[in-house]
C-alpha cells in the first residue's frame, strides 16, 4: 500500500473510531456476598443509533450472572455538542464469595444505524475489565448461594384442617 493511500485512510479510521462511544459501570462498587450488582454497558453513536445485536454470555469467576432481559433502555445525549443515540444494557451480578471480583474485558460488535440509510455499520469494540469488592456478611463464611438484601419479608399461612 502506498504512503499516500495509508495517510488518506488514517484520518478516516480515527474519525470512525470517534463515532462510537462504549461505556461500562458498576452499581454499587462494593457489595455483600449475594447482593445484586448492576453491570451497565452503554453504546452510543454520533448522528446514528447504536446497539449491540448479540450480547455475549458473561462468565464471572466467583459470581452468578443474569443476562439483560430483552428490554434495553434507549439513550440520547449531547457529547461535545454532537447528538449521540444508543442503548443501555444491564447485567445482574451476584457475587458468591468475598474479595475482589473482576468482570473481564470482552469484545462486542456495535451496530450503528443512520436514519434513511439501508446499510448499517459494524464497529468492533472492547468493553474494558471492571472490578468491585464483595464482602462476606458476619456469620456467612463458607455459605454458598447466599442472597443479601437490606429488607426481607415472608408470609406463611396454613390451616389446621384434618380433612
Amino acid at each position: 500500500m502506498n504512503r499516500w493511500l495509508l495517510s488518506a485512510l488514517l484520518p478516516l479510521s480515527l474519525q470512525a473510531a470517534d463515532q462510537v462511544v462504549v461505556r461500562s459501570s458498576l452499581e454499587p462498587q462494593e457489595a455483600w456476598q449475594g447482593q445484586k450488582v448492576d453491570y451497565i454497558i452503554e453504546v452510543l453513536a454520533k448522528d446514528a443509533w447504536a446497539q449491540i445485536p448479540t450480547l455475549p454470555t458473561l462468565s464471572v469467576k466467583g459470581s452468578y450472572v443474569l443476562p439483560p432481559d430483552n428490554q434495553s433502555v434507549r439513550l440520547q445525549e449531547q457529547i461535545d455538542g454532537a447528538p449521540y443515540t444508543g442503548q443501555r444494557y444491564q447485567f445482574s451480578v451476584y457475587p458468591q464469595q468475598g474479595g475482589e471480583i473482576e468482570i473481564p474485558a470482552f469484545a462486542v460488535e456495535v451496530k450503528s444505524k443512520v436514519w434513511g440509510q439501508a446499510d448499517d455499520s459494524v464497529t468492533p469494540q472492547t468493553i474494558a475489565a471492571v472490578k468491585f469488592t464483595s464482602k462476606v456478611p458476619p456469620g456467612a463464611a463458607g455459605l454458598t448461594w447466599l442472597v443479601s438484601t437490606e429488607s426481607f419479608s415472608a408470609t406463611q399461612s396454613w390451616s389446621d384442617e384434618t380433612t
